[in-house]
Parts: C-alpha cells; sequence; structure tokens
C-alpha cells in the first residue's frame, strides 16, 4: 500500500509548523480516542469483573494512542501537507472514479465501513439503553408479555437509528455542526468532567491525592479551557 501511495503522490512537501489555532483544532480532535465516558454507561451495565478495570483501561489507552500514532505518521509521511486537502482519510486513499479502485481501495473502505459501524454502536449504546429503562421493557407489569417488551425495545431502537440517519441526511452541513458540538463536549466529557467527579467522589469518601497528581490536574484543566475556546472559536469560523 505504501508503495502505491508514493507512486501516485510523488512529490511530498512537509511542513510541521502549523498554526497555534491548528495544534489546538487537533488536540481537540485528538482527545476524541480518550472520551471513554461515552462507554461509562455501558460498562456499569455489564461489567462482571469491575477489579479488573484499571489494567483494561491501561491497555486499551496504550492500544489507542499506538494506533492513533501509527496511522498519523503513516499519513503524513505519504501525503505530508497535501493530507488537510481532502475531507476523509477514504478520499485520501481512494480515487474518485470506483473504475479505478484497486484491491487495496475496496478494503479501505470495507475496513472504515466496520470501523464507523462499530464506533456507531458504541456511542449509540448508552442511548439505547436509557430508552429500555424509560420504556421499561422488561418490567412484565407494563407489557402483556416479554415479548411484547421485546418487540416495543427493538422499534425503539430502529427508530432511534432512523432518526439519526435522517438528521445526517437531511440538515444541512451537518458535519460543520458535529464539529462546533465536538468542540464544546468532547473537551468537557474527556477532561473537564472526570476531573471534576474525580475531585467529588474524593471529597465524599473524605480521601486525599497526592499533590503532583492535583497539580496535574489542575494543568489538565487549564489545557482544557484553552482547547475550549479556542476549538470552539474554530468551529464557529468554519460554520461562517
Amino acid at each position: 500500500l505504501m508503495v502505491r501511495m508514493m507512486t501516485i503522490h510523488i512529490e511530498v512537501t512537509y511542513r510541521l509548523s502549523g498554526t497555534p489555532m491548528q495544534l489546538i483544532a487537533v488536540f481537540c480532535t485528538f482527545l476524541l480516542s480518550y472520551n471513554v465516558s461515552i462507554t461509562v454507561p455501558t460498562i456499569i451495565k455489564d461489567v462482571q469483573r469491575p477489579q479488573r478495570f484499571p489494567r483494561v483501561a491501561w491497555i486499551s489507552f496504550v492500544l489507542v494512542a499506538s494506533v492513533y500514532f501509527v496511522i498519523t505518521i503513516v499519513g503524513y509521511l505519504a501525503f505530508g501537507d497535501d493530507i488537510s486537502k481532502f475531507d476523509t482519510m477514504v478520499d485520501a486513499f481512494t480515487p474518485k472514479s470506483k473504475s479505478d479502485w484497486t484491491i487495496y481501495s475496496w478494503l479501505i473502505n470495507v475496513s472504515t465501513i466496520v470501523l464507523v459501524s462499530t464506533h456507531f454502536l458504541v456511542l449509540f449504546s448508552p442511548t439505547a439503553q436509557l430508552s429500555d429503562t424509560l420504556l421499561k421493557c422488561h418490567d412484565t407489569n407494563r407489557w402483556k408479555s416479554r415479548i411484547v417488551g421485546e418487540v416495543v425495545r427493538c422499534c425503539c431502537r430502529v427508530a432511534l437509528v432512523a432518526l439519526c440517519v435522517l438528521i445526517a441526511l437531511l440538515v444541512p452541513s451537518v458535519d460543520k455542526l458535529v464539529n462546533l458540538l465536538s468542540a464544546v463536549f468532547v473537551v468537557l466529557i474527556a477532561l473537564v468532567y472526570p476531573t471534576v467527579y474525580y475531585w467529588r467522589i474524593l471529597q465524599l469518601n473524605d480521601m486525599s491525592q497526592s499533590v503532583w497528581k492535583l497539580w496535574l490536574q489542575r494543568c489538565l484543566l487549564v489545557v482544557a479551557a484553552v482547547a475550549l475556546i479556542f476549538g470552539t472559536y474554530m468551529a464557529i469560523k468554519d460554520l461562517m
């Protein structure tokens, strides 16, 4: 695949010194990979061995960071600054005309579909579980039988998926709107909320922590504030 890319892109220009705005925007995007708060409701509901969570979390963070790092380096080495001209990596690696697609183009598109599908399921699961709770699908007093409750649950989940599809297809510039929401909420969910809630848990249990950990968390909140302000500014600027 790299040989194929090198034969297509002969001249590759590199300019590592981007603007501070671009650096902050990329940082906000990178934070999405550590947004574990989205999966917390699913973990709390289905976890069987909570004592192993710290080990699993460390392994997950290392794997995610490694994958993102490798993809970033390889993509930039292959395309250089031209990578910013493409909306998605699929557009970068596959020709516009399907008649020019190779086996690599098909593999990339299939892999992307699998990745997007699993990512959607992870994001969708907490909302689906919340709807199940609100509908009380497993409450035999509300529904005539468990089968009826399961049918209602499935219909509700299908309706939620259909709503997501309609929003993506019908709302103008939905990608820019998502960028704005991400600039605001990703930083909050990934950095601010976990830190503040952790402090609250320590306070409720009359526990203390190391001084260096406290200062590290304070530094993270400062970084989060800067990323939140400039990331929101860049997203609003992109909307105009």
